[in-house]
């Protein structure tokens, strides 16, 4: 099982041979690597706004809906 440390551990160890390797990103091009490495993406964990949030702009959508029906 793979958890989250040693994945971010494994990605501090592929960054740093990356970085000792001084090709920079002219090196990986020039090597020919048509897809961008795993080292040089980053999952980004968005978090959901909380229920009360989402309450409140339904509201403000259904609102909106109200008043624009009436202007017609």
């Amino acid at each position: 099982m793979v958890t989250e440390k040693s994945s971010h551990e494994e990605r501090l160890q592929q960054l740093k041979a990356f970085d000792q390797s001084k090709a920079g990103v002219k090196g990986v091009v020039d090597a020919g690597i048509t897809n961008v490495p795993p080292i040089s993406s980053v999952q980004i964990k968005i978090p959901q706004p909380p229920a009360t949030i989402r309450y409140l702009v339904f509201l403000e959508f259904q609102l909106w809906i109200s008043l624009t029906s009436v202007r017609r």
